[in-house]
């Protein structure tokens, strides 16, 4: 799932995903807002590693009940950005690569945030 425009894991895959997890969209949700607050935050931060090389976002929510979809968000822009440094479209097939890279976030990031989840939650 990557933008059209360059192959990259862009804003509007990271949307489309969003809605496709029913997670808050970026830009536009509670957990970004709260990061541009001047109060006091929870922030979760989270890595992705392939090759050696370390990517992470941190997102931050007023509401410690957000943390759950503050963490899937970095998750998935974490990920993203992991997939796409280990696997360039310029490489070697980057292309098939960067698609069977990107076919492990949903599970990844599901067992990343695990421990956010809330009781009675899958």
């Amino acid at each position: 799932m990557t933008d059209e425009e360059g192959g990259g894991f862009g804003l509007d895959a990271r949307t489309r995903y969003a809605r496709q997890c029913d997670l808050p969209e970026p830009g536009s949700s509670r957990v970004t807002a709260a990061a541009r607050a001047n109060e006091k935050n929870t922030c979760v931060d989270v890595c992705a590693e392939f090759t050696g090389v370390k990517d992470c976002q941190t997102r931050c929510v007023q509401d410690a009940d957000d943390k759950k979809h503050a963490c899937r968000e970095a998750c998935q822009v974490a990920f993203g950005n992991a997939c796409d440094r280990a696997f360039p479209a310029s490489g070697d097939d980057g292309s098939t690569n960067f698609k069977i890279c990107l076919s492990y976030m949903a599970t990844s990031c599901h067992d990343t945030c695990k421990k956010f989840r809330g009781v009675g939650e899958l």
